[in-house]
């Protein structure tokens, strides 16, 4: 999940499980977004990015994104979310999942369809998010005999595998994903290419949520924290 405040950060942890050190945090309730969720404690692996990073939390205590703050200031923050799809948490952004490659497969070829196999027998023509963030791998095939590799090998007519610029994109499970027509990814020369972030219209400053307790025999009621 590509960090909006800092365009080179990518948090990699994002499962549903509740955190360690947030197991036995009482989190209160915020709102980002339009969103009630609870937030955890700072995770303070991020401080080095000048980073104050909370992960958040819905009722049943699953995880479902986090919140960025500059530590400068506050008051400049991105909430992000995870989504239905890999790419979708990736970029912040709604992709479309479709059919499985393995639904595509002859009978036969189906027997051989691991997802490394897979990988290597359609290099050029499939991008992971493994692929957008550390790039796409080099491979290798002989013309001549087929054989393919992710190193380079000698044999009769080798050649360096272009990549397609119409590629399927593809998650561990060999699921098909098809982008957004904005989405800030696209293929130049082989090379996936991250455009910014386009414009975010900046949020009010999240606030704990409040609730009011009623004091019958006072004129003013008194906000409080919600009891967890």
């Amino acid at each position: 999940m590509y960090s909006v405040l800092r365009p080179d950060l990518v948090y990699t942890n994002v499962s549903a499980d509740i955190l360690e050190h947030d197991d036995d945090y009482d989190a209160s309730e915020w709102s980002y977004s339009g969103k009630q969720v609870y937030r955890g404690a700072g995770d303070r692996s991020y401080t080095k990015w000048n980073l104050d990073v909370y992960w958040l939390y819905d009722d049943s205590l699953q995880r479902i994104g986090l919140a960025e703050h500059d530590m400068d200031d506050p008051s400049v923050f991105e909430a992000l979310w995870f989504h239905d799809s890999p790419f979708g948490t990736l970029l912040q952004e709604e992709w479309t999942t479709g059919e499985t490659l393995y639904s595509m497969m002859t009978p036969e070829a189906y027997q051989d369809a691991s997802t490394t196999n897979v990988l290597l027998k359609l290099h050029g023509r499939l991008v992971t998010p493994d692929y957008v963030v550390n790039g796409i791998p080099e491979a290798w095939e002989c013309t001549e005999c087929g054989i393919r590799s992710f190193s380079r090998f000698e044999c009769k007519s080798v050649k360096k595998i272009e990549v397609s610029s119409n590629p399927y994109f593809v998650d561990t499970s060999l699921v098909i994903y098809t982008p957004p027509p904005n989405s800030r990814l696209t293929l130049e020369h082989g090379v996936c290419v991250l455009h910014p972030h386009r414009h975010r219209q900046q949020e009010q400053i999240p606030q704990p949520a409040l609730q009011q307790e009623e004091l019958p025999e006072t004129p003013q009621q008194e906000l409080q924290h919600p009891q967890q």
